[in-house]
């Protein structure tokens, strides 16, 4: 069966949705390559919410092809011959994805076919891939398409996506061959360590902050290394904490979240966040006075090289927290 779209002359909404399994996959896209497959995720979240539920599961062993107006792909791209590379390079790109014990490597679209005299751009999407960017997993996270676009680098663009997903946690951790893998970094680049935090974690790192300053992101993400899981005198393993000012509330899910993103930057490894974790589940109306506790500590030994030895001391000693 195909199924096809009506001419996409505009996005309606601003929404993305896309399986988590491909927000963690390994592929080596152009910012160009992964802002069309944005505007193609956008269009295909549209044509689903429209659909009746039981129309829905026609997806999965379908063609899908999508037809756009060829302005809809140039405001996201600027020129004609930048969107022919792109979609060249996404009709060859293979993604690697890995859902518990399944691996599967695949391409994203089948062809793309540009009409001059209609100013149409005829897509297909290859069928294996669609039940990883259709709401068929449970595991799914929803984006912004304009601040998608609004990113001048691939690597920021992972990063966003990344935030998103784990948000709500508050936190993630990867090794840096993880992140290399999952990007698509060749083996002779960023070699060096320095290198790489230089030109792939904080180059995304001001992008995404730069974005939130200027209210087109919503989060962005402080970083650290892992001594946690060091090997010798090598880092082998990233922290991420996941900022999202907006998160004022008081109510226990965003004083764990607060408390989370406080204890990732001081301490720069899972440790101490496991085992604090563990008591809120059991002391869970004692979590706002757990965070202003921190919070004040933070603020009296900021700076300081003692604050680790400071908060772990209150930990145990006022909250009994057992630290293992």
């Amino acid at each position: 069966m195909v199924i096809k779209n009506q001419i996409v002359t505009k996005a309606k909404t601003d929404t993305i949705v896309q399986s988590n399994s491909v927000s963690s996959a390994a592929y080596d896209w152009t910012l160009v390559e992964k802002k069309i497959f944005c505007v193609i995720l956008n269009q295909i979240y549209q044509m689903e919410t429209l659909a009746r539920k039981e129309y829905r599961e026609i997806f999965i062993d379908s063609d899908l092809i999508l037809t756009f107006d060829s302005s809809v792909l140039l405001n996201a791209v600027n020129h004609i011959t930048s969107a022919y590379k792109a979609l060249k390079g996404l009709a060859g790109r293979i993604i690697e994805i890995k859902t518990g014990s399944t691996w599967i490597a695949l391409g994203f679209i089948s062809y793309a076919e540009h009409n001059t005299d209609t100013r149409t751009i005829e897509i297909q999407i290859s069928r294996k891939i669609l039940p990883h960017i259709l709401r068929l997993s449970r595991e799914f996270t929803r984006y912004n398409l304009s601040t998608m676009l609004s990113f001048v680098s691939t690597y920021s663009q992972r990063f966003y996506e990344l935030c998103q997903q784990y948000e709500s946690k508050g936190f993630f951790y990867f090794s840096i061959d993880e992140l290399r893998k999952m990007f698509g970094i060749k083996e002779n680049q960023y070699k060096v360590y320095s290198n790489f935090i230089e030109k792939v974690i904080e180059k995304s790192q001001n992008e995404l902050f730069e974005s939130y300053q200027n209210g087109t992101s919503e989060l962005f993400f402080k970083w650290s290394p892992d001594t946690y899981s060091r090997k010798g005198k090598k880092i082998t393993t990233l922290n991420f904490s996941v900022i999202n000012l907006e998160k004022t509330g008081r109510s226990y899910p965003d004083c764990l979240y607060q408390i989370r993103c406080e204890l990732f930057e001081i301490f720069g490894n899972r440790k101490i966040m496991d085992s604090v974790d563990w008591w809120l589940t059991y002391n869970n109306l004692q979590a706002e006075v757990l965070l202003n506790r921190i919070v004040e500590i933070k603020n009296v030994y900021r700076g300081s090289t003692g604050i680790q030895n400071m908060i772990q001391t209150t930990l145990i000693n006022q909250f009994q927290i057992d630290i293992h």
